[in-house]
């Protein structure tokens, strides 16, 4: 289970960046389309 859970944990990191990374820029657009 070790190896299976720290695969999980190594393939969880790279989407959770890719969220991140598409989340915040967006939230960035809505407020600046908001108030322009």
């Amino acid at each position: 289970m070790t190896v299976l859970e720290s695969f999980a944990s190594w393939s969880l990191i790279p989407i959770f960046l890719i969220f991140f990374n598409v989340k915040v820029p967006g939230e960035n657009i809505l407020k600046y389309v908001q108030y322009h």
